[in-house]
């Protein structure tokens, strides 16, 4: 599939893979993806993106973290949109966490969603979020320069220093406080991206 969209001024890349659209289900659509199913993971008609479903994940005791995982680990970057309605506002122990890791289990970078309204990336808050509301996410790697950037809406971070030297596996998180409310996010348009070049 190609794709020439311009989102939020981000371009996306012709060479990719679209992974899932949740148009017909709570599965990759790509072959070479798999999504972790649970019964938290639910296909939804409501806060949808580009088609007319998107994958709700409530996650709670049941379901503390998540994966979309590649067959084979690979050099590309990794975008997909998300959108937070339900979470405490514990600053220090609501969280969603999002984490892309390489095929050894190590984490190229952190993306956190805190409750109390910041985002923070590696330890440092660099903006903050709103609820019920859509954002692109992407990790673009330059495995060559040993660094990765993030981007959010079209608005880069870092780059950030890595010593991984290739990607597997995205994985979602949640830390609750006390009151053990759950996190209900939304996540659509998950697709794997040609890394930059020049």
């Amino acid at each position: 599939m190609t794709d020439t969209r311009v989102d939020a001024g981000s371009i996306k890349l012709p060479a990719y893979e679209f992974i899932a659209g949740f148009e017909s289900g709570t599965t990759a659509d790509s072959a070479n993806w798999t999504i972790d199913q649970a019964a938290e993971l639910t296909q939804s008609a409501t806060n949808a993106t580009e088609g007319s479903n998107s994958l709700r994940a409530v996650m709670d005791s049941n379901l503390t973290s998540w994966n979309i995982t590649r067959d084979t680990a690979g050099q590309f970057s990794f975008s997909f949109d998300v959108l937070i309605e339900e979470i405490g506002t514990d600053p220090d122990f609501d969280e969603l966490r999002i984490f892309p890791n390489d095929a050894a289990d190590s984490s190229l970078v952190g993306v956190e969603f805190h409750g109390n309204g910041p985002i923070i990336i590696n330890g440092s808050s660099v903006d903050s979020w709103t609820r019920d509301t859509w954002y692109t996410v992407e990790f673009r790697p330059d495995f060559g320069a040993g660094e990765i950037t993030v981007i959010i809406n079209g608005t880069s971070y870092g780059p950030y220093s890595i010593s991984e030297t290739d990607l597997k596996r995205v994985e979602i998180d949640e830390v609750q406080n006390s009151s053990g409310q759950n996190i209900v996010a939304y996540f659509d348009d998950v697709a794997e991206n040609a890394v930059p070049s020049g």
